[in-house]
């Protein structure tokens, strides 16, 4: 008979779908944690480049003569 051969072939279908879509889970999982661990770094270097920047000028405007404490 026909349909119990379509009932099979859809349920196989559908195992074979839902492996594909925990693996491809799995793969977003790990994508999205290295993401998160380069976005992470980006903003430590970010803070860093920002603080030296920042204590150049400060050390600049505090060395100029008008701000310079009598």
């Amino acid at each position: 008979m026909y349909v119990p051969d379509n009932i099979e072939l859809n349920i196989s279908s559908v195992a074979a779908d839902t492996g594909a879509a925990a693996e491809e889970l799995t793969t977003a999982a790990e994508y999205q944690r290295k993401a998160g661990r380069r976005a992470a770094c980006l903003m430590l270097i970010l803070a860093i480049v920002v603080a030296v920047v920042l204590l150049a000028v400060c050390d600049h405007l505090l060395s100029w003569p008008l701000l310079m404490p009598s």
